[in-house]
């Protein structure tokens, strides 16, 4: 089942490149708000900055995901087509409209994930600080801005002792893990959304159980594609100054983000 649905993911993509150039654009976004974001300091000037990204944000996934919603539609009803060489739809009058319909729907979402994010976030950290013998000098990395420079982070990580390294390396993989059980749970989320009337709450419960029905595939794909996307992102950092192979590896995480999302499409298709 995993292979057919990325076959028929392929033949989707292949049939609605168009597609690609919404992800592009949310890339070149990130891109340049992201420097912005690397030079703020967490204060009360920041807040509002941070509020406006979020909802931009959640406007743009409400406006890329229902022009995905779309282009799987129009396999079963394609779209009146006026211009003479039948060209597929650029998706910009789909994914407005997807703004004007699901942006409020999608805000709330996003603000309803960030703080099951920050809850359990919360959770981990009591559960290390109150259960977990953690040495002072990882402890002080944990609570200082270190983490956020690269040089004195390499330099703190070389101070430590033999024992100080597998313990921090266990903490990381506890909260890697912790990430990626809650990606994994999130993963249909956005698709529920546009494809369902009902709420944002109900909606997060009605993905979760879109995914137990067949939890192997389920899981396999969100394995696959992100390993795939954190591949091409660690090449991406290791090319940053070659501004042409730069370009074309976003352009191969544009097309793996088309097809993941596609395919998260086609499963929900399978199992509904």
């Amino acid at each position: 089942m995993f292979i057919e649905i990325l076959k028929d993911a392929f033949k989707l993509m292949r049939k609605n490149l168009n597609l690609t150039q919404l992800i592009f654009i949310f890339f070149i976004l990130i891109t340049l708000i992201a420097p912005v974001f690397s030079s703020l300091r967490l204060n009360i000037k920041a807040i509002p900055f941070i509020l406006l990204f979020f909802a931009v944000v959640c406007m743009f996934f409400a406006g890329l995901f229902y022009a995905f919603k779309k282009s799987v539609d129009y396999e079963t009803e394609p779209p009146k087509n006026d211009n003479t060489f039948d060209l597929s739809p650029l998706y910009f009058a789909e994914f407005f409209q997807g703004v004007g319909g699901y942006f409020i729907k999608f805000l709330f979402a996003g603000i309803f994930v960030t703080i099951l994010f920050i809850l359990l976030s919360m959770g981990f950290d009591y559960f290390v600080a109150h259960y977990i013998v953690i040495p002072a000098k990882i402890k002080f990395l944990l609570r200082s801005d270190i983490i956020f420079n690269d040089v004195k982070l390499n330099e703190f990580v070389t101070s430590l002792t033999q024992a100080e390294k597998i313990k921090l390396g266990k903490l990381c993989l506890s909260a890697l893990s912790g990430m990626f059980l809650f990606g994994y749970f999130t993963m249909l989320y956005p698709i529920i959304l546009v494809v369902k009337e009902n709420n944002f709450f109900k909606s997060l419960f009605i993905s979760i159980k879109y995914l137990f029905k067949n939890i192997p595939i389920s899981l396999i794909l969100f394995v696959f594609f992100n390993t795939c996307l954190l591949m091409t992102s660690l090449i991406n950092a290791s090319v940053a100054n070659n501004f042409i192979v730069s370009i074309l590896v976003i352009l191969l995480q544009c097309y793996l983000n088309v097809w993941y999302i596609l395919s998260l499409f086609v499963y929900y298709e399978k199992v509904k």
